[in-house]
């Protein structure tokens, strides 16, 4: 029994003139009665179209800028596959080395059918009756009296020229693509008269409103292969349908067996006989007339699309059974038994400086190494932004660099280059799932890549960097910026006076960055609330696919949790109260509440608390904290990733006043892992994940009155303290054991849709860039900027004289030359006062 083809098929050129062409051949596909189903695909889609109409048969159709990488894996799923070239002999070189990993090749050329072996098959190109059928006018209806459309071969340009002498007062309309490697054609009109091109449609009704068509075949080839083919070309079989006469080159040697000269075509071997066999036609309307019927008939009996198809399906048909290929194994560094994860990310841990993302994915890859190999995709910090990237294995081994010969341009949504070199990094090292830990540092559109490749993926929301270049959502003012209810013309408010990005920055960004979450697998989100400030700024993005729902986590430290503390223990020597020990654990930066802590320190530097910080301290905090001269703080500094819990274990409180909506908040679950109580803001994965007097308590987001009194409420309360901790340590809590599990099982399920491929030919490596994907940009770049001064908002207020506040105040509204002007008028004013 036939089989029932589910056909994808496959234009090889992402910019096809000819694209056209494929059309014609889907039309037929899908008129076939042996073909289920047929859809036309690019490179961005294949893959995915292929598993949803569980395609059992690929054509790749064209062959010149043929990407092996995507092709191998599309014959692989679809079990059979077919590439049809289009541009022999002139590509045949080329095409030959793409033909490998296809059952059979279909050469457009008689004479190229060998250079293939035995997998050759000769299937010329055609017309399409739904794009080129037009009834044969009657001659008066006719408006010129001969076109020629192509291209300039310098074999055609003699006779162009001969033909438009010979006939000075005929109407001839003649339309020459332009070729950069091509000389300038020497023809006696003016250069305005040719120099323009016609698409397919116009060409055929050109051909339709023509007595006559000239039809030349090409003679010249750039690529050092035949400069001749032996059958014609679409051309051919298109002005045939669209109801015109042809008068041919019959050095093309195959013309002939496809149609009957002087009843079909006219022919001819020399200029004069060109001009002969045009002459006699413009003098003979009933001769024009036959022909141009005679033609028309005969390729719709013998020269269409669905001729052709027929053809190819009959041929693919025979090799069925033979052709169904054993499943191929992944090459490079992974195996079947232990899939290749590449993280892509911005930073590794030990990098300086590092955070939560860092610790998280090493803690994921040391632990999950056993079942997975992983390697990290990250930005080298030795080079300049994009100049070079490494690939680490989970030692922090430099496995590869690549190297680039200039910086990764700052807004980049889409670089072909480094998409390519990533693609060709996929292919080569087997990648089965990718997991895009953080794109910062990497241009945006590497999902797309990975898409296309069919490599499954993964995007953890760290943070918000799929919603706005500044990732806490702390903007232009300082604070928290409430971007699922803003407008976006709030945000070109923000970015402008942030970056000097022109209005429309942050909806060419979000539009990209909706098709960018599009083109993963599974969004990962440590909580609801996370996923639900995505979902608000991309609506309907969890229509189809619901977020991937499991905490982040990082190990925690073998000792064990402490008792909780009785009340009566809350006294120190002599019965004198104890002194409330609090952590304030993670960074000290504006983003996790700088100023609100400061502002609570200043209140409680005389009471019985003892403040110790962990972590990182940014400027110009750590100097005002100096000048805060608190005698009852600490500053430990930095911190080796999952130390925390023992360096704060005999602490009673942890503060984490973060004034954006965290993610997860990996210091969080240090704190309750030592025992701590948590002071939290009601903001993110804080708010969500601390239960208000039950584990913790909860302030408003940056009220540092709010976090004295919470403090005070505990340091006042032993019974407080001593609930709240026995809460903390009864409250179920998801760890490091279940968060891996959730991620084992989700690598293991992607792991097993991922595709088979041949081992990468390093010759024929070829990268897959974005734009082949069917990412059309006016502008690699999502922002512009604006090159007038503008200001730019300092992390933290700054205390300043009143002269210079407002100073900086006339600044801001009315910019760097009204500014200058007016200080200048204000010194000459108080010098002309002085002098009187």
């Amino acid at each position: 029994m036939s089989p029932s083809w589910r056909v994808v098929l496959l234009d090889t050129k992402p910019s096809n003139p000819n694209h056209y062409l494929v059309l014609g051949v889907l039309d037929a596909l899908r008129a076939d009665a042996r073909v289920e189903a047929a859809e036309r695909v690019h490179y961005g889609n294949a893959i995915d179209t292929a598993r949803r109409i569980g395609a059992n048969l690929l054509i790749a159709f064209d062959g010149e800028e043929l990407v092996p990488a995507v092709c191998s894996r599309l014959a692989s799923l679809c079990g059979h596959a077919a590439l049809w070239v289009t541009e022999d002999p002139y590509e045949v070189s080329a095409n030959v080395a793409n033909a490998d990993g296809f059952d059979l090749v279909f050469t457009n050329d008689s004479g190229s059918v060998a250079a293939y072996g035995a997998k050759g098959r000769h299937l010329p190109l055609a017309g399409s009756p739904l794009l080129h059928r037009l009834d044969v006018r009657e001659d008066a209806d006719l408006r010129y009296d001969l076109f020629f459309a192509g291209t300039p071969w310098p074999n055609r340009v003699p006779l162009l020229r001969r033909v438009l002498t010979a006939f000075p007062g005929a109407r001839i309309k003649v339309a020459l693509a332009s070729n950069p490697f091509l000389p300038e054609p020497d023809l006696p009109v003016a250069r305005s008269a040719y120099a323009w091109r016609t698409n397919n449609a116009d060409f055929v009704r050109f051909c339709n409103a023509s007595r006559v068509v000239l039809g030349l075949h090409r003679t010249f080839s750039s690529s050092g292969n035949a400069p001749s083919a032996r059958t014609p070309g679409p051309r051919v079989f298109e002005a045939a349908l669209a109801g015109t006469a042809q008068v041919v080159d019959l050095g093309l040697p195959e013309v002939l067996d496809c149609f009957d000269e002087g009843t079909e075509i006219a022919g001819f071997r020399s200029e004069d006989e060109c001009v002969a066999r045009i002459g006699a036609l413009l003098a003979d309307p009933g001769l024009r007339a036959t022909l141009a019927q005679g033609a028309q008939d005969r390729a719709l009996r013998e020269h269409t699309y669905s001729h052709r198809v027929a053809r190819l399906l009959d041929e693919m048909t025979a090799i069925a059974p033979a052709a169904r290929r054993p499943p191929l194994l992944a090459a490079g560094h992974a195996s079947p038994s232990r899939p290749l994860i590449l993280h892509v990310t911005h930073n590794v841990a030990g990098v300086p400086p590092f955070g939560g993302v860092e610790i998280y994915q090493d803690a994921i890859a040391r632990h999950l190494d056993d079942r997975f190999e992983h390697l990290f995709f990250v930005p080298s910090r030795k080079a300049a932004p994009g100049r070079r990237y490494e690939l680490q294995d989970v030692s922090r081994r430099v496995v590869e660099t690549l190297e680039f010969p200039d910086d990764l341009p700052p807004q980049t949504a889409s670089e072909p280059r480094r998409e390519e070199a990533f693609a060709r990094l996929l292919d080569r090292t087997g990648t089965s799932i990718v997991h895009f830990q953080h794109l910062l540092g990497h241009p945006l559109s590497l999902p797309m890549v990975a898409r296309a490749l069919g490599v499954r993926s993964v995007l953890t929301l760290h943070d918000y960097y799929t919603v706005c270049e500044k990732f806490t959502l702390v903007g232009h003012r300082g604070d928290y910026c409430d971007a699922p209810t803003r407008s976006l013309e709030y945000c070109d408010v923000c970015l402008r006076e942030s970056h000097g990005f022109l209005p429309g920055s942050q909806a060419r960004r979000r539009a990209f960055m909706r098709a960018v979450l599009e083109s993963v697998d599974v969004v990962h989100a440590s909580t609801r609330g996370t996923a639900g400030i995505a979902e608000s700024v991309f609506p309907g993005l969890f229509e189809d696919r619901p977020p991937f729902l499991s905490p982040v986590a990082t190990p925690a430290t073998p000792d064990a949790l402490p008792e909780p503390q009785a009340p009566e223990a809350a006294s120190g020597a002599g019965g004198r109260p104890r002194r409330l020990k609090v952590a304030i654990l993670g960074n000290f930066t504006a983003q996790k509440g700088a100023e609100t802590i400061l502002g609570a320190l200043e209140l409680l530097r005389d009471e019985p608390m003892d403040f110790t910080v962990f972590g990182r301290v940014d400027e110009p905090f750590g100097s005002r904290l100096a000048r805060a001269s608190l005698r009852n703080l600490e500053i430990a500094g930095p911190y080796e990733a999952g130390m925390a819990s023992s360096l704060i274990r005999g602490f009673d409180v942890s503060v984490h006043a973060s004034i954006w909506p965290e993610t997860f908040c990996l210091a969080l679950s240090e704190a309750w892992q030592a025992g701590l109580v948590p002071v939290v803001s009601d903001i993110g994965a804080l708010g969500e994940r601390v239960a208000d007097g039950v584990d913790g308590l909860k302030i408003r987001r940056d009220d540092p009155g709010e976090l004295v009194r919470a403090l005070r409420a505990l340091a006042d309360s032993p019974d407080l303290l001593a609930r709240l901790r026995t809460g903390a340590a009864a409250s179920p809590r998801r760890g490091f054991a279940e968060h891996l599990a959730d991620m084992g099982e989700l690598y293991a399920s992607l792991a097993k849709a991922a595709i088979a491929r041949k081992p990468a030919d390093a010759a024929r490596e070829k990268g897959l860039s974005a734009w082949a994907c069917g990412v059309t940009l006016a502008n690699p770049r999502w922002a512009g900027e604006d090159a007038r001064p503008h200001f730019v908002a300092l992390p933290a207020p700054v205390a300043m004289g009143g002269a210079l506040e407002k100073a900086l105040r006339f600044y801001r509204l009315h910019g760097f030359r009204r500014t200058a002007a007016r200080i200048g008028h204000e010194i000459r004013r108080l010098r002309a006062g002085r002098a009187r």
